[in-house]
């Protein structure tokens, strides 16, 4: 990922949603892994310090979730043309999901064996209630993307530059965060020794990589080969592709004249 684009798609612009994300899962990732490292070599800790590291691995985790969760949503609002009605349910599906995560972790941290060392030996049964819903409600929205992407090429937009973006990135993110949380739920349940938590980190990654893709790409590629769009409102139209909210997109600062 160049840094260039970076500072022109992403900080060259106003603070919004989208630009909140890409920041909690572009850099929040660095600076946990970095912590863990210190925790790694930092020696032996006591049960009440290592219980403080992971409720804060867990809020980091939450975090970068929560932020994933926030883009894939924004996304298919976007391909949906921007409908309420789905996004008030998406919404309060998302609400209540972030409630159960919560109160999931207040009752799987307590629970969990750990060595000297912070590794985890032995989660909970609980845990399941904390990787299912996620795995659930990712599915949910990469299920309405691929259902939007049917019914746009039934209408014929099959050489859509935008849609063919939105199919190719929907399905590499929602398979690498599945695939992240999957290796999680699956070493947690048959593993019990400090290699338990071995795959956590990688989903810190995995966020990582999401959240800075799904945010700066779109944006990047409207700015390099599409025609010029026109802001209309949060709505950005660009000929013969569905529209898309211009918080997301942002590939111009002004209104150009429709004549």
């Amino acid at each position: 990922m160049a840094f260039g684009d970076e500072v022109e798609f992403i900080w060259m612009k106003e603070w919004t949603l989208a630009k909140m994300c890409y920041a909690i899962g572009r850099y929040l990732p660095w600076l946990a892994q970095l912590g863990l490292l210190g925790m790694i070599t930092g020696g032996t800790y006591t049960p009440s310090q290592c219980k403080k590291w992971i409720t804060m691995e867990g809020v980091i985790v939450q975090l970068l979730i929560s932020s994933v969760d926030l883009i894939l949503i924004i996304r298919v609002y976007a391909l949906y043309n921007r409908n309420r009605i789905l996004l008030c349910i998406l919404s309060t599906i998302y609400a209540g999901l972030i409630g159960v995560l919560c109160f999931a972790l207040s009752t799987i941290i307590p629970r969990m064996i750990v060595d000297s060392h912070c590794a985890s030996i032995t989660m909970p049964v609980q845990n399941y209630i904390y990787w299912l819903p996620s795995l659930s409600f990712e599915t949910i929205l990469f299920a309405l993307t691929l259902y939007k992407v049917f019914e746009s090429r039934r209408l014929g937009w099959r050489r859509s530059p935008i849609l063919h973006q939105f199919v190719r990135d929907g399905t590499w993110a929602f398979a690498l965060i599945f695939a992240a949380m999957l290796a999680i739920t699956i070493t947690y349940s048959l593993l019990h020794s400090p290699l338990t938590g071995v795959c956590f980190p990688w989903l810190w990654t995995a966020a990582s990589i999401v959240s800075a893709r799904l945010v700066l790409d779109p944006r990047r590629s409207f700015n390099q080969s599409l025609p010029t769009p026109r802001l209309s409102g949060i709505e950005l139209e660009v000929p013969d592709t569905p529209t898309l909210p211009e918080s997301f997109l942002e590939t111009s600062d002004t209104n150009p004249d429709p004549s």
